[in-house]
């Protein structure tokens, strides 16, 4: 059992804590597969996965830190586990919990009270241990060689789609796959920071911005690089030089104590300061593990506070309409009060 269970069911002030979100039933269980809700019972020792017959087989031959339970309607077994564990509280993660789960449950479930303690598993999520950083380092590895290989194999004429297509091929070979859906953003698309098209074609003297990441051992990594084909445009160099000096500013913030809103501040500051302040389109960052996005959070509201052991990403960019724009994204780990580098795919130096 994962050592803050105890810990997990006391701030939830609940005598049983209810889990359905598949990455916090993965953290807590190393559970993967596509089916299971995960219950912490007070002073039970082990959690209890629940899941159908295609994995229990698998679960009950393991020696791990969860109990295997068999159920083809989940809404019951809980019933039942709640009633003879006499459970007068049970908590849930109303952050992924549906309305439609939500009500199914309440009409199953009348001998306990239902309480919903939002995401309570983020906050113990934001600190990696080091088998943790160790697969998110791997993670980082893979995307810095898939977009060297990408990298030479980026020709005027081949479309963004053909390039998102050896992408994903690359991921099959190298990772358990991409983390999320490539961006291959060409020309004026690339000042458009989640573009999703894919037909244009690559020009001489042209500018591409492509964001992918990887997935390795359950663990994802973020990587945003523009690469230019023939002559590059002031402006391009100019903006460029502008992200790339505030994304350096901001990893130098990142400290542990520093709230994630001070961290973007000083990358939105710098872009303000250099006249483009309003082509800062999202925020500077934002934690990664076992999702691509999650705690500690570095945008302008946030009050996330960076400690040891936290691994994020600093991205700010800058997009020009109608011409184009410039992301650089590099992923982090704070070790020792230091941000330590993990993307070490090089970035241009004009």
């Amino acid at each position: 059992m994962k050592p803050f269970i105890g810990k997990l069911l006391e701030s939830a002030g609940a005598d049983a804590f209810l889990e359905t979100d598949p990455a916090n039933i993965t953290y807590l269980s190393g559970f993967s597969g596509t089916k299971a809700v995960l219950l912490a019972v007070k002073g039970s020792g082990k959690p209890l996965l629940i899941t159908d017959s295609r994995y229990y087989g698998l679960l009950r031959k393991k020696k791990g830190g969860v109990t295997a339970v068999e159920s083809n309607d989940f809404r019951e077994t809980i019933r039942r586990l709640c009633e003879k564990r006499k459970i007068g509280r049970l908590a849930y993660n109303g952050d992924y919990l549906t309305v439609r789960a939500l009500d199914s449950l309440k009409k199953h479930i009348r001998k306990a009270r239902l309480v919903d303690r939002g995401n309570l598993i983020a906050s113990f999520r934001e600190v990696k241990n080091a088998r943790e950083l160790k697969k998110i380092k791997t993670a980082c590895q893979i995307a810095d060689d898939i977009y060297i290989k990408i990298k030479k194999k980026i020709k005027p004429g081949i479309k963004e789609g053909q390039i998102k297509n050896l992408i994903y091929n690359m991921s099959r070979t190298n990772a358990q796959g991409c983390a999320f859906d490539p961006i291959v953003a060409s020309g004026a698309n690339s000042a458009i920071p989640h573009y999703y098209g894919n037909t244009r074609k690559i020009l001489s003297n042209d500018i591409i911005l492509i964001d992918m990441g990887f997935v390795f051992g359950g663990y994802s990594s973020d990587l945003t690089r523009v690469i230019f084909t023939g002559k590059i445009k002031p402006i391009f160099k100019k903006i460029y030089n502008v992200v790339l000096t505030a994304a350096k500013l901001a990893a130098e913030k990142a400290a542990p104590g520093a709230k994630g809103s001070e961290v973007d501040n000083e990358a939105r500051k710098f872009i303000s300061s250099s006249g483009y302040g309003k082509c800062f389109l999202h925020s500077t960052g934002h934690g990664i593990g076992l999702n691509v996005h999650e705690k500690p959070y570095l945008s302008a509201k946030s009050g996330d506070t960076l400690a040891d052991g936290n691994v994020f990403t600093v991205e700010p960019g800058i997009y020009i309409p109608e011409r184009g724009g410039v992301r650089i994204e590099n992923v982090f780990s704070l070790e020792k009060g230091t941000a330590v580098l993990l993307s070490k795919s090089e970035t241009y130096n004009f």
